[in-house]
């Protein structure tokens, strides 16, 4: 809930103007600790209230009376007195609105060409009984203080449409960043997916290879274990071989001698021959004699 107030003090008056929803309410000094300021879910709502009218409002709960509260006020205002209040409801457009920096309130109306501005018609430092105004005066006066008090409220709505444009703007950049984000992150997942797929055809490939190396592998093992086999008949055969020349040999030996002797024989055959012929040619052959 909102509260927006707005006190004035005189040195022997206090009077709190305050708006909740369309409604307004005037407050003395006597009614102040009815108000619910340590309510955390009502915000004080008011300008230059920080430094000024929560500080007063605070020292009138403790017991202050008019004067000493007008003591305070004149102090604050000289400077003369460093108030300020850190309640943590309070929201003092002196403070959020930039348009209002260093700048009084009927001043800001002005500048806005607000069409009601007026001062309080007494002094601040004058006694009411001593001005001869009675308390209806003062009511009459917070009537029109509520004027401001509306402006001040538009200018709290402004700023709030000036807020919410902001969180328009952070809203629309914060959509662009997760968009750019969701992008990265597909583009990420579909390197993945293509590094994954090209890992696989890799795999596939390795696995090809490996099955045709085994293939050869299993094939030569059979054609060295076939040339084994043919090897293995041919020294087999081979050795037959070798056992029926041992077996000839031995038979061949045994005509060593008779082959000798026929072949000395041939040779005396040979060179008889072969004198006859040799005589024949000289003519000298008889051929009775031979």
């Amino acid at each position: 809930m909102n509260i927006i107030y707005d006190i004035e003090v005189y040195p022997n008056f206090f009077h709190l103007s305050l708006k909740k929803g369309d409604k307004y309410y005037h407050v003395g000094l006597k009614e102040l600790k009815l108000l619910p300021f340590n309510d955390k879910n009502v915000f004080w709502i008011g300008f230059n209230n920080r430094r000024y009218d929560h500080p007063i409002i605070e020292k009138a709960l403790k017991g202050a009376t008019e004067h000493e509260l007008y003591l305070m006020s004149k102090g604050i205002v000289s400077n003369e007195v460093d108030a300020i209040s850190w309640n943590e409801n309070i929201i003092d457009l002196y403070e959020i609105c930039p348009k209002m920096s260093k700048c009084s309130l009927k001043e800001m109306g002005h500048r806005m060409q607000y069409p009601h501005l007026e001062n309080l018609p007494y002094s601040f430092d004058k006694h009411l009984s001593e001005a001869g105004v009675g308390i209806q005066a003062i009511l009459a006066e917070g009537k029109r203080a509520q004027t401001s008090i509306n402006d001040e409220l538009a200018q709290l709505r402004e700023f709030e449409a000036e807020l919410q444009e902001a969180l328009g703007q952070f809203q629309t950049e914060v959509a662009a960043r997760n968009s750019e984000v969701t992008e990265k992150v597909a583009g990420v997942n579909a390197g993945v997916a293509a590094y994954s797929a090209e890992e696989k055809d890799h795999l596939n490939s390795f696995n090809a290879l490996a099955g045709q190396y085994q293939g050869d592998l299993q094939r030569y093992a059979g054609e060295v274990t076939a040339k084994v086999q043919e090897f293995q008949g041919k020294i087999q055969l081979a050795t037959s071989y070798l056992a029926e020349a041992q077996t000839r040999v031995g038979a061949a030996s045994s005509y060593d001698g008779k082959a000798a002797l026929a072949w000395q024989t041939g040779n005396g055959y040979i060179k008889h021959f072969r004198d006859e012929m040799e005589l024949y040619r000289k003519g000298t052959l008889n051929v009775g004699q031979s």
